[in-house]
C-alpha cells in the first residue's frame, strides 16, 4: 500500500527545527502510514531520513517585507505535493492552507506554537499601528479560518486558558526534550563556560547576562559565556557583535536559524546553562524548551524567578534561582560553588517520549 503525503510548514523555523523535525515529522514518520515532508527555512546541514523530505523554501529575515510573498509560496508547494495531512505551524500559512483544503479536502491541523496576540501586544517589536494592524490580522485569520481546522496542536498547556479559538479540540503537545546525537568535544582552558541559546532578543534576558559574566570576571572569576541562536533584531545583533572581542564571550550566529544540532553541541560542552527571560505577559504560560533541554543534558542551570519555570526545575533541583536583575555576583559564585544539583534524576517525563502517545493516538484515529 502506498503511503499517504504529510505535510509540516511554518515560516518562522528552519526545517530540520527541532519541534518540526525531532518531534512532529520523527513521530509521524513513525507510524509508516505517511511519507513526511517539512517546508520552512533554509538550514546549513540538513539531516538525512529515509521517510522525510525537506523543503526549505524561505530565506528572508523574520521581520521582512518578502515575508508577504510567503504564502503565496507555500500554495504552490501544496499544489504540488497535494498533501492527505497538512499541520501549519504559523499563522500566516493559514489562509493557503484552508485554501487546499476547501478544494483539495484532507486533514488540517494548526500547531500553535506561540501564543502570537500577546507576542505581538507585548513584546514591541512593531510600532503602535503595526501592532494593531497585525493583532487585527491575527484575529480574523483565526476567526476565519476556525472552521476548517480538524484539530490544533498546543506547545503550552497554558495556550488553552489564553486562546478562545481552541475551544476544546486541542492536544497538549510540550516542547520537552528530544535526545539526538551531537559530536562532543571539551573546551579547552580553565574558564568555568556558560551558554545563552535559542531566539536571542531583549527579553531573552542576554543584556543582563553578559552584565553578570562582566561582573564575574571583574571578580577575578575565569568565565566564558557562549551566546548562541538567531537574533531577529539586526540592531540588537550588531549591538552584541561589537561586543564579541571581549574575553568572557563568545557569539555564534549568522543571520539566520541555526542548526539545533550545532545548539546542542554547545549545551553538551558548557558547565552551566542560563534561562534569564524576562517575565512578560507574553511568555508567563510559557515553559522554555531550554529547561527541558538541560534537564535531559543533566545541566545545572540559572533561572530567571518565575513560578511556572521554577516548579518545572525544583523537583530535580536542576536549577540555582535568582533575579538577574538585582545581581550578587561574588554571593552567586559561592552558591554555584557549594549547591549540590540534580539530586533526584529526570526521567521519561521530561522528554518528548511522553508527548509522543498523544500524537501517535490522533494520527491513529
Amino acid at each position: 500500500m502506498s503511503q499517504k503525503v504529510a505535510l509540516i510548514a511554518s515560516v518562522l523555523k528552519p526545517v530540520d527545527d527541532t519541534r518540526l523535525y525531532e518531534k512532529l515529522g520523527q513521530t509521524v514518520a513513525q507510524t509508516n502510514k505517511y511519507r513526511v515532508n517539512i517546508i520552512g527555512f533554509a538550514s546549513k546541514n540538513i539531516s538525512a531520513h529515509n521517510a522525510i523530505t525537506f523543503h526549505p523554501i524561505f530565506t528572508f529575515r523574520r521581520l521582512s517585507l518578502v515575508r508577504m510573498l510567503a504564502p503565496w509560496k507555500f500554495l504552490s508547494k501544496l499544489w504540488r505535493l497535494r498533501p492527505h495531512l497538512l499541520i501549519v505551524c504559523t499563522p500566516e500559512l493559514l489562509i493557503p492552507a484552508v485554501l487546499f483544503k476547501i478544494f483539495h479536502g484532507g486533514r488540517l491541523w494548526y500547531d500553535v506554537q506561540e501564543n502570537y496576540q500577546l507576542n505581538v501586544r507585548f513584546q514591541k517589536v512593531y510600532n503602535f499601528w503595526w501592532r494593531f494592524l497585525v493583532r487585527l490580522g491575527l484575529l480574523v485569520v483565526h476567526k476565519i479560518s476556525r472552521p476548517w481546522i480538524d484539530h490544533y496542536l498546543l506547545a503550552e498547556a497554558g495556550y488553552a486558558r489564553e486562546m478562545s479559538f481552541p475551544k476544546g479540540n486541542y492536544t497538549v503537545l510540550a516542547n520537552k526534550y528530544q535526545p539526538i546525537d551531537t559530536p562532543h568535544a571539551n573546551i579547552p582552558g580553565d574558564a568555568t563556560n556558560f551558554i545563552i541559546s535559542g531566539t536571542i532578543s531583549e527579553l531573552s534576558g542576554v543584556r543582563q547576562t553578559i552584565g553578570l559574566m562582566a561582573a564575574f570576571s571583574r571578580l577575578g572569576h575565569q568565565v566564558k559565556l557562549t551566546i548562541i541562536g538567531h537574533i531577529p533584531d539586526p540592531q540588537l545583533e550588531a549591538e552584541l557583535q561589537a561586543l564579541n572581542k571581549k574575553p568572557y564571550l563568545q557569539i555564534i550566529t549568522n543571520g539566520k536559524p541555526l542548526p539545533h544540532s550545532l545548539i546542542m553541541q554547545h549545551l553538551k560542552q558548557a558547565d552551566y546553562g542560563i534561562v534569564a527571560h524576562q517575565p512578560n505577559a507574553s511568555n508567563q504560560n510559557c515553559i522554555p524548551t531550554r529547561i527541558y533541554e538541560l534537564m535531559g543534558l543533566r545541566k545545572p542551570f540559572l533561572l530567571q524567578e518565575h513560578a511556572l519555570w521554577e516548579s518545572v526545575a525544583k523537583p530535580y533541583n536542576a536549577a540555582l534561582v535568582m533575579n538577574f536583575n538585582q545581581l550578587q555576583p561574588q554571593h552567586l559564585w559561592d552558591q554555584l560553588s557549594t549547591q549540590n544539583f540534580y539530586t533526584t534524576t529526570p526521567g521519561e517525563e521530561i522528554t518528548w517520549a511522553s508527548e509522543a502517545p498523544k500524537l501517535l493516538k490522533l494520527l491513529a484515529d
